[in-house]
């Protein structure tokens, strides 16, 4: 989780994005840029730069979640897109 002090576009927010994204692919460095994911055409994604808290760092994409985020619940979410079918997109 990130501090909900640190500002959504702050260095300290970029380079954790880095260094979060750099556990799945070690050549991300320190100038890899990171890129908010918006997709304003579809209603369940954020549509606004501000309120995206989806990055893609060097083709990893990193989620931030709430504080309070039920992890069983995460967990049970991730294990349903865990599939051959579902490769291509995550």
């Amino acid at each position: 989780m990130v501090s909900p002090s640190i500002s959504i576009d702050s260095p300290a927010l970029v380079n954790w994005v880095r260094e979060v994204a750099g556990v799945q692919d070690p050549r991300i460095g320190p100038t890899t840029p990171v890129t908010r994911m918006v997709i304003p055409a579809v209603a369940t994604r954020p549509k606004r730069e501000e309120h995206a808290k989806v990055f893609v760092c060097g083709g990893v994409v990193v989620k931030i979640h709430e504080a309070g985020t039920s992890f069983t619940e995460l967990r049970a979410r991730l294990e349903c897109i865990d599939c051959v079918e579902l490769e291509r997109i995550w």
